[in-house]
């Protein structure tokens, strides 16, 4: 058993604030389509069957939904889920979690 605590790799708090932005940033992907279709909250949670304030927490980066929510909002929409959610790049991740 090792007696020394190694460090860790990175401080779960910028792990935290990275996940964060990314969040934030998907959302702001969604209000932009939904804006291009000149489409309200309440316009989209109803193509999606979920309410005005769960669009609203998930374009404010409040939550990440679940994959049935995402797939509902990528096809309501017709984009792919990844435009709206791209899955960060790790190892830009680690580096900035890093650094």
């Amino acid at each position: 058993m090792p007696t020394e605590r190694e460090a860790p790799f990175f401080e779960l708090d910028e792990v935290r604030r990275l996940a964060r932005k990314w969040s934030i940033d998907c959302g702001v992907n969604v209000a932009a389509k939904r804006n291009e279709r000149g489409w309200t909250r309440v316009q989209l949670a109803s193509l999606v069957g979920t309410t005005e304030a769960t669009i609203h927490r998930v374009e404010a980066g409040a939550v990440t939904p679940r994959d049935y929510l995402k797939m509902a909002i990528a096809a309501a929409l017709a984009t792919p889920v990844e435009q709206l959610w791209p899955y960060p790049d790790m190892a830009k991740v680690f580096a900035e979690a890093a650094a």
